[in-house]
């Protein structure tokens, strides 16, 4: 299963009712992460993007949840990645960097990868 779009209780929810259904399901999440301040607006963006979309508007309001609480940003990268990582058996980064300059995805990686150190 791929989620996408959901908080970190939310996919924690859904994850446990899985594994109890079927133990041997792998359960990774889609998620959207901007890892230093230049690249939030881009993400505020895409979010807004998505949120504008029925079917996602409708996912949004059923849950109950604020589309910009299923993000990593800076601010929070790691309890949010550290919470992600604990709620499902994998985590998918989506890259949201200030350009698509070769440079700013490279800043990504390594910073996603300090990140995934430290949360171990």
């Amino acid at each position: 299963m791929l989620p996408s779009w959901l908080t970190t209780d939310a996919v924690a929810s859904q994850s446990r009712d899985l594994h109890a259904v079927e133990p041997t399901v792998h359960v990774a999440l889609y998620v959207r992460a901007a890892l230093e301040d230049a690249a939030v607006p881009r993400l505020r963006k895409e979010t807004r993007m998505y949120a504008g979309f029925p079917q996602y508007a409708a996912h949004f309001e059923r849950l109950g949840i604020d589309p910009e609480h299923t993000a990593i940003t800076p601010e929070a990268a790691a309890d949010d990645m550290a919470r992600y990582r604990d709620a499902v058996d994998e985590v998918v980064l989506r890259a949201i960097t200030p350009t698509d300059a070769s440079e700013d995805y490279a800043r990504f990686v390594q910073v996603a990868a300090r990140l995934r150190d430290e949360t171990r």
